[in-house]
């Protein structure tokens, strides 16, 4: 499917075009401050603020994307941008 207005081609990485095509509601940019919703790890990670540390990739039919201090891809479905607030 090429590029639309539903659709983005991913960035490069390391200089080399990925390819990817993938659907702008997935798209979570490297950094993003965010928190776990509508899973059941939301409730236990519930005071927890992760960063993003990897551009969307597909698994197993979901959108996933790594985050700091966390193990293994977590599904961006169940992410929700946060912002930080100053003390």
């Amino acid at each position: 499917m090429p590029p639309n207005s539903e659709y983005i081609v991913s960035k490069t990485i390391d200089g080399v075009q990925t390819g990817l095509i993938i659907p702008k509601e997935m798209i979570i940019e490297v950094g993003t401050k965010v928190k776990m919703v509508n899973c059941l790890e939301a409730e236990k990670y519930k005071d927890c603020i992760w960063e993003v540390a990897s551009e969307p990739w597909k698994v197993g039919g979901k959108w996933v994307v790594l985050l700091d201090r966390y193990s293994g891809g977590f599904a961006v479905e169940n992410l929700e941008a946060v912002k930080e607030v100053s003390n």
